[in-house]
């Protein structure tokens, strides 16, 4: 699995390989409030706070980016503070008025949440959803061994729809196999609810499908000219070149059914 700005930087560079099956069909990252704010969109960050881990995470272009976006100047219109790696340090910097924003991951706003602030999101509308995370091969491996990346996406298609089916027989699985990740059972239940939302399909079905237009809104908020600030992406690349499509139907040739009543009848 790998980022989709990373995915496209490589490519930029010359690496040649294909994004075959997208991982998250939601943002990683996004701009979140507390759920009582007045902030509701993007421009209404101007003058405001925005907390982050830290000020040289890869994130933070796409931020400054999103801003500029939205007619706000990063360098001038907002403050990023860095809030370090503890998420309740995060929830209580938002109730306690020190931060008006956080720039965070989805996994991370469960964290948040679980110390007692309900989020809500500003940046969550479709011209802010970008390409988030891909699985690619080598073009090489690519084109040579089909049965290998079709068998690859087909198990991915079927453990996700296992686990939408049976997020208990999911959880438990897991924990026999890193019992050190699943210490509370409360966290893990929300976690895994929260990762099935960001990995749910786009189309019913259609395990694996990329958002070609995620793709190309990244690559205009990746080569966006921020004024003092690199955003990473030189030149545009072909995104046809990059993404494909063209075995998802093979991803999801399997038999549901069967998946779904072997999800159902799983006992720990």
């Amino acid at each position: 699995m790998i980022l989709a700005p990373n995915t496209l930087l490589g490519f930029s560079e010359g690496v040649k390989y294909k994004a075959f099956y997208d991982f998250l069909t939601k943002n990683s990252f996004d701009v979140k409030v507390i759920e009582s704010s007045p902030i509701n969109k993007p421009a209404d960050l101007k003058g405001k706070r925005i907390g982050t881990i830290d000020l040289t995470r890869g994130d933070l272009p796409l931020l400054r980016a999103e801003l500029q976006r939205a007619g706000l100047n990063p360098q001038r219109d907002v403050q990023v503070v860095a809030l370090g790696f503890n998420m309740s340090l995060h929830a209580q910097a938002l109730k306690d008025g020190r931060v008006d924003a956080l720039n965070i991951s989805w996994n991370n706003t469960v964290g948040v949440e679980s110390a007692g602030v309900r989020l809500k999101c500003v940046t969550c509308d479709e011209e802010f959803q970008l390409a988030s995370e891909t699985t690619v091969a080598p073009d090489g491996i690519f084109e040579q061994d089909r049965r290998y990346i079709i068998g690859f996406g087909r198990a991915m298609a079927k453990a996700t729809l296992f686990a939408e089916t049976n997020p208990d027989a999911a959880i438990a699985i897991m924990k026999k196999v890193a019992p050190q990740e699943q210490t509370d059972p409360a966290f893990t239940k929300t976690f895994f609810a929260a990762a099935l939302g960001v990995m749910k399909p786009r189309q019913p079905g259609k395990y694996g499908l990329h958002d070609i237009g995620g793709w190309e809104r990244l690559q205009d908020f990746m080569t966006a000219p921020v004024e003092g600030q690199p955003t990473g992406l030189g030149t545009k690349v072909d995104v046809n070149d990059l993404v494909t499509n063209e075995l998802v139907e093979e991803f999801n040739k399997f038999d549901v059914e069967a998946v779904r009543k072997q999800a159902m009848a799983y006992r720990p």
